[in-house]
């Protein structure tokens, strides 16, 4: 049976198939940096979910971060990466991402949108 991850990437996807076959297949990608650890977020995600007791958990403050994620089941390569659409919140570390993993197949939507960067964005260009 394949195994599917939806995480918690802040305001963005991303979301890991793992297939049957054994590849992997990883749909848009958000909040994927090399500047911290999975053990880091999941860690203060902890602390605060004991702290909550129940309500809002305010998870988008903990988000993970998806290099991490997939590295820690040991995942080396990914097969197929799939971008919906060129929204940053959507391909947000796609850099890192794809010299970490170094995806086989890419899958976009051929779009050719532009997007305007500035000091005050959450995002890098």
């Amino acid at each position: 049976m394949s195994v599917v991850h939806f995480l918690n990437v802040k305001e963005g996807d991303c979301s890991i198939i793992e297939h049957i076959s054994g590849n992997i297949s990883v749909i848009d990608v958000s909040n994927a940096r090399k500047e911290y650890t999975i053990e880091e977020k999941i860690s203060a995600l902890l602390k605060t979910l004991k702290e909550a007791g129940s309500g809002n958990f305010n998870q988008k403050a903990y988000p993970i971060n998806p290099i991490e994620y997939i590295k820690s089941f040991g995942i080396t390569s990914i097969f197929r990466f799939i971008l919906t659409h060129p929204d940053m919140d959507h391909m947000d570390g796609i850099k890192d991402l794809f010299e970490e993993f170094r995806p086989i197949n890419f899958h976009d939507t051929d779009n050719n949108k532009e997007i305007e960067f500035d000091e005050s964005s959450a995002y890098r260009e």
